[in-house]
């Protein structure tokens, strides 16, 4: 049924926009006066990081902070559940596995959304699991850039046809059980009840488990334009979140969880934001690079070399295999460049105890 679907909406496609060498349907336009969630500003231009969010309070959080305290960030003070505002715009993407950045490029262009401050917690997705085993499922559809193209959201360039969201198929394959949480008995941040680990990321998550979470929260997953572009501050292309134009290529424990030649942390992931503000991107968001990897909504599949609002789509045919970004604790500086792409992922896979999530979420509440 989903091929069938899949083609129907194709044909839909190339009837509304031609052959595939027509022009890509465009997102809508960017607004240098946006304002992002209630509780983040935009500052006007002239900074050193004009644009970016100033987090001040958290007024629109999703169920998963619901009742629950103020606990994350380097203060333990702050809401689990920050969504600060990125100001979209367009820029170069490196697209090489181990290389340097700037070669082999794809440019995207990308329309302002909000990008979750931390990872999710283990007492964010407790919540979440309670929620599915009380029977909540997503409905048909759900999960998409409903905020793009009038509601068609996302496109891919290689199909030529518009996000299709949640498929109810994919129930099958979300167990969040304390059996498949705790796939690794040293590094799993999942307890089966609450413990010392409530503002840790929740790892171990499959795909269609992180899918499924953050629209349970309101919000999607982000794509990979879209996560890359707010790690890398756009068109200012930083090899790390933190490394602004000019500033040295510096990465240390100070600023990521990840593996220089030990463990900055032997307990593996630590508490959300635990290297803020040292290591926040452009855009206020902690541990884009090292903790756990995050889950993007593509899927595997080579970048279009032209890309404005899109992403290869779940009905791409490249799966079953998803792409993740960031690094991990266990992850060389190397393989945590902001650019640097796994794709390689079976949509299935929990990890090995650092494979997590962070949601994403419409430009306005």
């Amino acid at each position: 049924m989903r091929q069938i679907a899949a083609s129907v909406v194709a044909l839909a496609a190339a009837a509304l926009f031609g052959c595939d060498d027509a022009p890509l349907p465009r997102g809508a336009p960017q607004d240098a006066g946006l304002t992002g969630a209630a509780g983040y500003a935009v500052p006007p231009p002239g900074g050193p990081d004009a644009g970016a969010p100033i987090a001040v309070d958290d007024t629109d959080a999703g169920p998963s902070c619901a009742g629950l305290p103020r606990t994350c960030g380097p203060g333990a003070n702050e809401s689990c559940c920050g969504s600060p505002f990125v100001l979209g715009g367009t820029y170069s993407r490196g697209y090489d596995f181990a290389g340097t950045n700037g070669s082999n490029l794809r440019h995207a262009t990308v329309s302002s959304f909000r990008l979750d401050r931390f990872e999710v917690t283990v007492g964010r997705f407790r919540k979440f699991v309670a929620a599915w085993n009380a029977g909540w499922r997503p409905d048909y559809g759900s999960g998409k850039h409903v905020h793009l193209r009038g509601g068609d959201g996302l496109f891919s360039m290689s199909m030529f046809m518009f996000e299709q969201g949640w498929s109810t198929l994919w129930a099958d394959d979300v167990a969040p059980t304390d059996t498949n949480l705790l796939c690794n008995a040293g590094y799993a941040t999942w307890t089966p009840s609450p413990g010392a680990s409530e503002t840790r990321p929740i790892n171990c998550v499959n795909w269609f488990e992180a899918y499924a979470f953050c629209i349970w929260d309101g919000g999607f997953l982000p794509s990979e334009a879209e996560w890359n572009f707010a790690a890398a501050a756009g068109d200012e292309l930083r090899p790390y979140p933190w490394v602004a134009p000019g500033s040295p290529t510096t990465i240390d424990c100070s600023h990521a969880n990840y593996f220089p030649s030990t463990y900055c942390s032997a307990g593996g992931a630590n508490p959300v934001g635990s290297e803020s503000p040292l290591g926040d991107g452009k855009f206020a968001q902690a541990d884009l690079t090292g903790n756990v990897w995050e889950w993007m909504f593509d899927w595997s599949g080579s970048l279009a070399t032209e890309c404005d609002d899109c992403a290869n789509l779940p009905s791409d045919g490249f799966g079953p295999r998803g792409v993740i970004h960031g690094g991990g604790f266990d992850t060389a500086a190397a393989d945590a460049l902001v650019y640097l792409r796994n794709a390689d992922v079976a949509l299935s896979g929990r990890g090995t105890g650092n494979l997590g999530v962070r949601c994403a979420r419409p430009p306005s509440p």
